[in-house]
């Protein structure tokens, strides 16, 4: 029997389960939400957490499904991982991780229905996205990078 990799479920995860309902797109309207992009590594922090790419993943369905709070250009990193950068029109946003950590991520909106039905596996409306910035430590004094 053959047992699929953990970089093939990963892989798998992110096309699919990692976009969720945001009711927060939109001005409220709502949509689905789903990454760019997934680093599919365990991370390390200078604080000395450490998390696996599977509670990687958790933390961001869960920024995916609206767990975060709007950010100020003055609090988001200067510089994300692989040189990525917000548009003008993108949202600014951070979740506080399990550990405390701070994901920093930019949420790039398509708006197109009003009144969306919340189905983002066979409908996938307002099909918007989130790119991962940064993640750093809980108190903001060094960035948590891939092991």
């Amino acid at each position: 029997m053959h047992t699929p990799s953990l970089a093939l479920t990963l892989s798998i995860l992110t096309h699919t389960v990692l976009a969720g309902w945001d009711s927060k797109l939109c001005n409220g309207s709502g949509g689905c939400l789903g990454l760019t992009w997934f680093p599919g590594t365990d991370y390390k922090c200078p604080d000395g957490v450490t998390f696996t790419a599977q509670q990687l993943a958790g933390d961001l369905l869960a920024l995916d499904n609206g767990h975060y709070e709007a950010t100020t250009p003055e609090q988001f990193p200067t510089k994300c991982v692989r040189g990525t950068k917000p548009g003008p029109n993108d949202k600014l946003v951070v979740h506080t991780g399990e550990y405390g950590q701070l994901y920093y991520a930019f949420i790039s909106e398509v708006c197109r229905e009003e009144k969306p039905t919340a189905d983002c596996y066979n409908q996938n409306p307002n099909p918007s996205s989130s790119t991962l910035c940064q993640i750093t430590t809980k108190d903001g004094s060094g960035n948590c990078e891939q092991a």
